[in-house]
């Protein structure tokens, strides 16, 4: 499944008909980031954390949980405080 167009609904049903892993949709994430890092666009990547959240998710998944959000994965912005993490304002 390709997933280079597919907006947050359409990935929530892709990780819940099992189509697709939130580990295998991180994993393809953190290679785009990695593919583009020229751009600047990420200031810090908890790459080992990003996957031991998604194998959380898919563990959960496999539990019963349908929680719309839960493994798709997110960016944010650096101006929050998050433990474990450099929080530059940059």
């Amino acid at each position: 499944m390709s997933v280079e167009r597919l907006g947050v609904a359409e990935l929530h049903h892709a990780l819940a008909a099992r189509e697709l892993s939130s580990v295998e949709l991180t994993k393809h994430l953190l290679a785009r980031i990695t593919a583009h890092h020229e751009l600047g666009a990420f200031l810090h990547v908890d790459a080992q954390g990003a996957l031991v959240a998604a194998a959380q998710a898919d563990a959960r998944r496999a539990q019963g949980d349908a929680s719309p959000l839960l493994g798709i994965p997110m960016a944010h912005k650096d101006v929050f405080v998050t433990a474990n993490a450099p929080t530059t304002a940059g």
